[in-house]
């Protein structure tokens, strides 16, 4: 089932890019849309040795520079102090994923629904996934009780425990106590969490990371530089391995040993990464304010209809509006008829059929125009069913 609707989104994404003129409302690529990766990037580039960025990197963690960056980084954000043989640069957060994923072929994973359903492919691919859901009406946070009886009444054991906070589809943005009782059913079941925290820099409130939460339970943090430090195209991300009590030791060595195996991640990537970490809070939290004004348009533009509604997105650049129809139709009709291009909910899990995705990073009135559009494709496929 999970395979025949993201084979589905992607023939609408073949038919999106053939399409001239069509407009992306469910891409989170910042530079296409005219929200530029940060100054400093352009003052450094005239400094940069060619022949030396062509080389290949001799450290598999990633460069010293950026090594150091993240540690920084990791302090701040979360307060957990970790080592530097406990980063890996990776090429993208999607290729940790696959380190992760193959370290442990046959691993059993425990996924948020709606989830990333490029995670769940990799992690489908090298073992099992079982999804947890996340309730609409409890602004998308986990059914702990229903992941509770998953753990306590299934015979198979898990392996691993993903979160992603912001999240990716939803929006949603967990609190403390959401994160504590998530951490304290991972300890009690012996799970490894991956929490994957690339919006982070995306949080309407305060923001909590799984990592500060975490103490004695194990975790490998993801995050990476394509969302708030908008370098998608670079394919930089990092994972960090915290273990207090070295529970999970031997899954490290392993992720590093398969991590030794490729040459690393491209230098230019790494160079303009540690650049970008130099970024002044200001300027970064000027771009992000400017996405955040764009998301309120939305959602005071959902809030006029009588055909859609939404939870209000908390982080990241995503909403999940849902709709009176088939989600995957009305894509396909919104693309064909009106030229815009927004994912069916389906694609993200059975929690979020009959809703789609929006990312609030295209103009203003692309962003009226399309919920217009939307609202008209509504209208007509309900008619042509009565």
């Amino acid at each position: 089932m999970i395979e025949r609707w993201i084979q589905a989104l992607f023939n609408l994404k073949d038919l999106a890019a053939g399409k001239p003129g069509t407009v992306f409302l469910s891409n989170c690529d910042p530079p296409a849309y005219g929200i530029p990766p940060s100054r400093i990037l352009q003052e450094i580039l005239a400094k940069l040795d060619v022949n030396d960025l062509a080389r290949y990197p001799k450290n598999f963690h990633g460069t010293e520079a950026l090594i150091g960056g993240i540690k920084e980084r990791v302090l701040k954000r979360t307060g957990i102090t970790v080592e530097r043989d406990h980063i890996i640069v990776t090429n993208g957060v999607s290729e940790a994923f696959d380190l992760i994923a193959r370290t442990c072929r046959g691993g059993r994973f425990l996924v948020q629904d709606p989830f990333y359903y490029l995670m769940v492919e990799i992690f489908r691919f090298h073992g099992t996934v079982m999804l947890y859901p996340c309730v609409e009406e409890q602004e998308w946070h986990p059914d702990i009780d229903l992941l509770r009886a998953i753990l306590e009444n299934s015979d198979a054991r898990f392996d691993f425990l993903s979160i992603i906070t912001p999240n990716n589809p939803t929006g949603a943005v967990y609190p403390r106590s959401v994160l504590k009782q998530l951490v304290n059913l991972a300890g009690e079941h012996d799970l490894l969490i991956i929490t994957n925290e690339i919006y982070d820099e995306f949080s309407e409130n305060e923001f909590t990371s799984v990592l500060s939460m975490s103490k004695d339970v194990p975790v490998v943090y993801l995050n990476g530089f394509s969302k708030g430090y908008r370098l998608p195209g670079m394919r930089v991300g990092y994972m960090v391995f915290h273990d207090a009590e070295g529970r999970k030791a031997g899954f490290w060595e392993t992720v590093s040993h398969h991590a030794r195996l490729r040459s690393g991640v491209n230098l230019a990537g790494q160079a303009f990464a540690a650049a970008s970490l130099k970024e002044p809070a200001s300027e970064r939290n000027r771009i992000i304010g400017g996405a955040w004004a764009k998301k309120q348009v939305l959602e005071h533009r959902i809030a006029r209809s009588n055909l859609l509604s939404t939870v209000p997105s908390r982080g990241g650049t995503f909403i999940l509006p849902k709709v009176p129809v088939d989600d995957l139709q009305l894509c396909k009709t919104l693309l064909a008829s009106h030229g815009y291009f927004v994912y069916p909910g389906s694609c993200f899990g059975e929690q979020s059929r009959n809703h789609v995705c929006l990312v609030f990073l295209e103009s203003e009135e692309h962003l009226v125009e399309g919920v217009n559009a939307m609202e008209t494709v509504v209208r007509d496929m309900r008619l042509s069913s009565t």
